[in-house]
């Protein structure tokens, strides 16, 4: 593999750019302005939650999901072929919208750069992730079990698990409410050449 080993850490420097400014704009806060010490802790976490890639931020939502679930009778779908999913509602006032998605993910590797302050460059490889293919429908806001039909397009890629290079499928419910974290259930799901 050469020089291409390492992986970056969770904290690289798009993360910690947004968290140092934070931390800044807290110590500011509290010793110039004579703000309270929630206040100053409150910049650094702030920013740390902006700069979350939107996977995390998914997982945060999918823990504190509770009654939005979806589930397929399939575990192996074929390009081009349909199937049915059933989205459980619950009875949940705040909701204002609920969507059901087919979502196809590609993560790749990719090489990273850095240059420290005196001047040395290491390289290493990160994975990086982008949409491969989505689509999604709205479902009512009805509280219960519904059925939505969904359908894998013939072209899109298949399941896949490389070393460099992969391919996921989930189906996914999300919930929007007015007030308060969105809800969001997801289902991982095969798909065959």
């Amino acid at each position: 593999m050469g020089k291409l080993e390492a992986r970056v850490p969770l904290l690289g420097p798009a993360r910690a750019l947004p968290i140092a400014l934070g931390v800044a704009l807290g110590a500011v806060a509290y010793f110039v302005f004579d703000a309270g010490l929630l206040i100053a802790v409150a910049f650094p976490v702030v920013a740390g939650l902006v700069s979350l890639p939107a996977q995390p931020l998914a997982f945060i939502r999918r823990r504190m999901t509770r009654g939005l679930e979806i589930g397929t009778s399939m575990s192996e779908v074929r390009r081009g072929g349909e199937f049915e999913v059933l989205v459980t509602v619950p009875s949940d006032t705040r909701l204002v919208g609920i969507d059901v998605g087919l979502v196809c993910t590609e993560l790749y590797d990719r090489e990273h750069s850095h240059t420290d302050s005196d001047g040395h460059t290491q390289t290493s490889r990160e994975t990086a992730r982008a949409v491969a293919h989505e689509a999604w429908l709205p479902v009512e806001v009805v509280p219960g079990v519904q059925s939505v039909r969904l359908a894998i397009p013939g072209g899109a890629p298949f399941s896949y698990k490389g070393a460099c290079l992969s391919f996921e499928w989930e189906i996914v419910a999300r919930g929007r409410r007015r007030r308060g974290i969105d809800l969001e259930a997801g289902h991982e799901l095969s798909v065959l050449p």
